[in-house]
């Protein structure tokens, strides 16, 4: 997603930015390499509809932890007026 690594850009300060974007970029990565072991580990041992409620909850627990950061962050940065 170009996005992210954009939003980034816009977030981090000019002297940090490739920190940033090197953190953005290797999480994502990990994530990538491991999402699908770990889905496949889901599905062998409990099944397809238990997998799709781990990711949910999964979901669910990414956004209400970074619902509270992404409003400090909001009020902190102004990106465009």
């Amino acid at each position: 997603m170009p996005a992210i690594p954009a939003y980034i850009n816009d977030l981090s300060p000019t002297s940090s930015k490739g920190k940033y974007q090197g953190l953005t970029l290797s999480t994502s990565s990990i994530g990538r390499a491991l999402g699908p072991l770990f889905g496949g580990i889901v599905i062998d041992n409990w099944g397809y509809i238990n997998f799709f409620i781990v990711a949910a909850i999964g979901i669910f627990l990414t956004l209400v932890l970074i619902g509270p950061l992404h409003k400090q962050l909001k009020k902190r940065f102004v990106i465009y007026k």
